[in-house]
């Protein structure tokens, strides 16, 4: 149709770098998102062991006053956040590697050739280390619990 009028042009180099934009616009999205579930996972893990902590503050007045070390008590909240994080992880990660394989092969997911071994291999790890950052600081708060002040209360 040469009688019509050309309203745009754009050469190849800004096609190609206006869908590069587009690409990077939406993988820096995806990562918010995730940001934002970790940082509302942490949050949510902090908020139940810090709620153990007070709950159970009579029984680690007694734990301390009949010889425990503050290690052992931080420790074992320590390791009770630390193990529901496992647990989640256990369940959660084989569920979104079907997941994902399975929305890549159904085209619901576009993305370039990934790896959701190595997405879930790298994942694992810093998920577990924000799990103990949030469970350490209820635990320490756990460890410096006073065992007369606490039993002389009830």
């Amino acid at each position: 149709a040469p009688s019509l009028p050309v309203t745009s042009m754009m050469t190849f180099e800004q096609v190609d770098a206006r869908a590069y934009r587009s690409t990077l616009q939406m993988a820096g999205f995806a990562g918010a998102g995730g940001a934002l579930a970790l940082l509302l996972a942490s949050l949510g893990l902090y908020g139940v062991i810090s709620l153990a902590v007070r709950q159970r503050t009579r029984e680690i007045g007694v734990r301390i006053a009949v010889g425990a070390s503050p290690l052992q008590v931080a420790r074992m909240f320590l390791a009770s956040g630390v193990r529901a994080s496992l647990i989640a992880l256990a369940l959660g990660l084989p569920l979104s590697i079907v997941a994902l394989k399975l929305g890549m092969s159904q085209g619901i997911v576009i993305a370039p050739k990934v790896n959701p071994y190595l997405i879930g291999i790298v994942i694992a790890p810093v998920l577990l280390a924000v799990a103990s950052a949030a469970t350490w600081v209820p635990a320490r708060r756990a460890a410096l619990v006073d065992p007369a002040r606490t039993l002389r209360v009830e």
